[in-house]
């Protein structure tokens, strides 16, 4: 959710962005290398 002003509220009551990862297999998956980031410059950020 990337404009959460009012739908999700968290623990401390805050609507902070989010994003849920499903991994639908019974197999863990390494995420070791895969980042996020709203920056093309900088995709560790």
């Amino acid at each position: 959710m990337a404009f959460n002003i009012s739908s999700v509220a968290d623990a401390y009551c805050e609507f902070d962005d989010w994003i849920e990862l499903h991994n639908n297999t019974n197999t863990a998956i390494d995420l070791t290398g895969y980042y996020l980031s709203d920056d093309l410059t900088d995709l560790i950020k």
